[in-house]
């Protein structure tokens, strides 16, 4: 495994509405970084994010998971936060320990309460936010990154 010099290493999470695309935008971030050689998708229960069996189950992140990718020649360690209000202290967890928060946002359904939820979290923690546009159409992942 490469070695990183600190200055070299960003800590960022995914955060937004449930059903937003946060798992979608882990997955091509992985695959764009050649983490992985295929994507995988929310419905066919094979993304590196949600490997737990309830999250299969329930089709959506119930824990934060971490994980990276290289970028610009940065390891960029990404969490994905789930988005259900159920799971508040995940999102205030992943807050306290990234230095920017990408702020998903459903392409079809655009701010949702889950969006501006996640977007206030991250004003008292002095986060940078960016909005990315997300979610999926009609079973498609709406997420268009290119692999290096």
């Amino acid at each position: 495994m490469k070695i990183y010099q600190t200055q070299d290493i960003r800590n960022i999470a995914l955060v937004g509405g449930a059903k937003s695309g946060k798992t979608s935008m882990a997955e091509a971030m992985a695959f764009c970084g050649g983490l992985i050689n295929r994507r995988g998708s929310v419905d066919s229960k094979n993304t590196i994010s949600d490997y737990r069996d309830i999250e299969h189950d329930r089709g959506y992140s119930v824990e934060n998971t971490l994980m990276y990718t290289e970028f610009g020649g940065k390891k960029v360690n990404i969490l994905d936060v789930p988005g259900f209000a159920d799971y508040q202290g995940e999102l205030d967890s992943a807050l306290n320990v990234v230095e920017a928060a990408v702020v998903v946002v459903n392409a079809q359904s655009g701010v949702e309460v889950g969006t501006e939820i996640a977007n206030r979290a991250a004003v008292p923690h002095q986060r940078r936010s960016r909005f990315q546009p997300g979610g999926r159409h009609r079973g498609q992942q709406d997420v268009h990154l290119h692999r290096r």
